[in-house]
């Protein structure tokens, strides 16, 4: 940290930092740092330096995890392991009995569907990805003689650049100043500025909104 008016030397707050995110309201920041070729996480209040003793003046121990070494110990939460092989055993088996529910039964009727399973089983254990196995499912589907049947991979993100903005805040009335004055101010995930409000590093409980782009506020609006 430098400040440039007062041109005062850098303050350095934290080593070998990879990355780190700030809370909504600035208040917090958690950093990703490389300590001796292992990643961890800690969270410190933001932009001041982390002290080496706690208040009973003993020296921190950074290896414990808490709020006075401010280390995340991330290898006690929960972590699941998926088997890449049984989970796509799992999608080829319950995607061919949707197709079995949903087919019309002048299709299904000419067709053995266990027969098309027992077919293709034996290449699932030369699958070596999920695009692998779409295109083995789309090979069964082919089997059923119907052009609108078929495997497409999940569908993308929607963009929502375009969607409705909310400032994430409860407001009421206030005819006195006219304005609307903030009572509560949305909490939410405060590491992701997306889940947070885009008011929470900027106004407070009891401030006042009299516009918007410079657009006086009103009751009405």
């Amino acid at each position: 940290r430098v400040s440039l008016g007062a041109r005062t030397t850098p303050t350095r707050l934290i080593e070998d930092v990879c990355d780190f995110k700030l809370s909504a309201d600035l208040q917090t920041v958690c950093v990703l740092c490389d300590e001796e070729g292992a990643l961890c996480l800690r969270v410190y209040a933001a932009g001041e330096k982390p002290g080496a003793d706690d208040d009973d003046d003993d020296d921190v121990d950074y290896d414990e995890p808490g709020e006075r070494s401010g280390l995340v110990p991330t290898d006690s939460r929960a972590q699941l392991e998926v088997e890449p092989l049984q989970l796509w055993r799992q999608m080829f088996i319950e995607a061919w009995a949707a197709t079995e529910r949903h087919a019309h039964a002048s299709v299904t009727a000419a067709l053995s569907m266990d027969g098309v399973l027992a077919a293709y089983a034996p290449v699932l254990g030369r699958v070596c990805c999920a695009a692998e196995l779409r295109d083995v499912m789309h090979e069964m589907q082919a089997e059923l003689g119907a052009s609108h049947a078929g495997v497409a991979p999940p569908e993308a993100e929607e963009d929502e650049a375009g969607a409705q903005g909310f400032l994430g805040v409860d407001t009421v009335w206030d005819g006195a100043v006219g304005g609307w004055r903030i009572i509560k101010v949305v909490a939410a995930a405060g590491w992701d500025p997306a889940g947070c409000s885009p008011l929470a590093a900027a106004a407070s409980e009891g401030e006042l909104l009299v516009a918007i782009n410079a657009r006086a506020l009103t009751r009405a609006t």
